[in-house]
């Protein structure tokens, strides 16, 4: 897929178009390319990255910052919940802002 110049093209104008109607990337991988094997090697990562910021910590270095979780595939289900919380707070602040 990656050689081929359609798909190519496919991506720089979906990536266009996006960027036109001021739509939001996501960096997050797609779920097309994730399997139980990139799920396991995810957790792995995660869980080795823990024990490597406890063992700083433990040891004294201060400046040391929890690890961030790998990021995962992002589905249709939080995507939509969140636009309805952020709907729901922007009535409420515009009913208490008197908008």
């Amino acid at each position: 897929m990656t050689s081929d110049p359609d798909h190519a093209a496919m991506l720089v104008e979906a990536q266009e178009r996006a960027d036109r109607e001021g739509a939001k990337q996501s960096s997050a991988p797609p779920m097309s390319t994730w399997s139980a094997e990139v799920e396991a090697l995810a957790v792995a990562t995660d869980k080795l990255s823990n024990i490597l910021y406890v063992l700083r910590a433990t040891n004294g270095d201060k400046q040391s910052k929890p690890p961030k979780p790998i990021q995962r595939p992002e589905t249709a289900l939080p995507r939509i919940k969140a636009q309805k919380r952020q709907e729901k707070h922007e009535a409420l602040a515009a009913r208490l802002l008197g908008r």
